[in-house]
């Protein structure tokens, strides 16, 4: 099996794959290296808010839209519901921890003001649109803005896997992850400059969290979850050829209680089971 993820710069380093798996191969293109993506002729494409090219190959958009098979933590009109796999190199993060809190996703008026609140307490706080791999290098907490009950946010899987504290909202679904014991809910913007004061004043006290949240974000690994999406395509499309149509088909309305991510856990929870094995 070789697998193309197609990504600009951030979103690669935050959500690509390159190796040799037990499954294996993976490589990360930049966006556009159509030619060079051809010429690898991998059996699937990922492309990651880009849509993938077209080729012989199966295509599989993850955030993107335009294809088929489209992944996405949306409601409905999606293939499968996830959130976006942490690129297995943020692991190399782990030790080398960060000092301040980051502020990031939502509009520009929610992160000036979170940060504004955070700052009187003395912290090195920061907003940014986008989050990138240097902001989870600098920062020791992470606050994903997002709306309260809403899914979560598709970041959040790169949070933990960095080893970082995680502030997100109460939401729902949580895709396997749980409040208070992989990482912070909070309910509103005062809720989050309280948390994120203590977990960055007393880090001892969160430890157990992180290391919860490091373990959470083994089911999200990308040498797992492209695995896995890739197994799913080739399994919908050998369906297909038998059973026609009835063979495949996407989520068109989700219930607001479905949660794929309580799968991946268990899959976690039984190592046997477990998709990702170490890089070779």
């Amino acid at each position: 099996m070789r697998l193309a993820v197609v990504a600009d710069s951030d979103a690669a380093a935050l959500h690509g794959l390159e190796g040799e798996y037990e499954w294996g191969l993976a490589r990360t293109f930049a966006a556009g290296a159509e030619a060079d993506v051809r010429a690898w002729a991998p059996s699937t494409v990922f492309g990651v808010d880009v849509e993938p090219p077209e080729g012989p190959w199966r295509q599989i958009g993850l955030g993107s839209e335009g294809v088929p098979r489209r992944v996405s933590t949306a409601l409905s009109g999606v293939w499968r519901r996830a959130p976006l796999p942490a690129a297995d190199a943020l692991t190399e993060l782990r030790g080398r921890p960060g000092a301040g809190v980051l502020v990031a996703g939502g509009d520009e008026a929610s992160r000036a003001s979170a940060v504004a609140k955070l700052l009187p307490r003395r912290l090195d706080a920061w907003g940014a649109e986008r989050l990138t791999r240097a902001d989870l290098e600098r920062a020791s907490v992470v606050a994903l803005l997002g709306a309260y009950g809403e899914p979560m946010p598709p970041e959040a899987p790169a949070v933990l896997a960095a080893g970082r504290v995680l502030l997100a909202p109460q939401v729902e679904p949580a895709f396997g992850l749980q409040p208070w014991s992989d990482h912070l809910p909070y309910e509103n913007e005062d809720d989050l400059v309280r948390t994120a004061d203590a977990a960055q004043t007393y880090p001892a006290a969160f430890e157990p969290i992180v290391a919860m949240g490091v373990l959470a974000a083994e089911a999200h690994l990308a040498s797992a979850v492209y695995h896995r999406l890739a197994v799913d395509a080739e399994l919908e499309d050998a369906a297909s050829e038998l059973f026609g149509d009835a063979g495949s088909g996407a989520i068109e309305d989700a219930p607001a209680d479905h949660d794929d991510g309580r799968r991946d856990r268990d899959r976690h929870q039984h190592p046997g089971a477990a998709a990702r094995r170490g890089r070779r």
